[in-house]
């Protein structure tokens, strides 16, 4: 990886001099980088409880740890086009996830007003934290799922050709 030779990653990059694995490094880095710095942020808003910090180490590595499963699936198909697809598949499937997501949470926050505690609005609790842990791993999953479809059914198509 190149963090300051600029001059140099642009020609590898006008050359086509970098493989789909250095290219997957950069995706990793940049992905952690911003999802640090997101769950950083919310730290201004919010004091920094045990809660909090567990859901942030949470969220962080399940980030890490997706990405580079979509990586390894992509790889083990027929390893192309891997930050394409993320992004692209990166955006339908977050707004099924966010609507899933605000559709449970429609019946989950009434249900912790009346049932769990009167103050529920007022704290965050552990059940708050999976609730939001579960939804991104339900997004990588379906994200993994949805990258070993692509790279997969590259190759059956190849495979016909020949």
């Amino acid at each position: 990886m190149y963090f300051w030779k600029t001059k140099v990653l642009v020609e590898k990059l006008k050359n086509g001099a970098l493989s789909e694995k250095h290219h997957f490094w950069y995706l990793l880095l940049f992905v952690t980088i911003n999802s640090v710095i997101i769950e950083m942020s919310v730290y201004d808003i919010q004091p920094a409880t045990i809660i909090y910090m567990a859901q942030s180490f949470l969220l962080v590595s399940i980030t890490i740890i997706g990405t580079w499963l979509c990586y390894r699936t992509n790889r083990n198909g027929d390893n192309k086009d891997f930050i394409t697809r993320y992004i692209c598949l990166w955006i339908p499937i977050a707004i099924r996830i966010a609507l899933l997501g605000i559709t449970a949470l429609m019946i989950y926050v009434p249900l912790g007003m009346f049932l769990i505690e009167p103050e529920y609005l007022e704290s965050y609790t552990w059940l708050d934290a999976l609730f939001i842990v579960v939804f991104v791993t339900l997004f990588y999953w379906r994200l993994n799922a949805a990258m070993r479809l692509i790279s997969r059914s590259n190759i059956s198509h190849s495979n016909r050709s020949l």
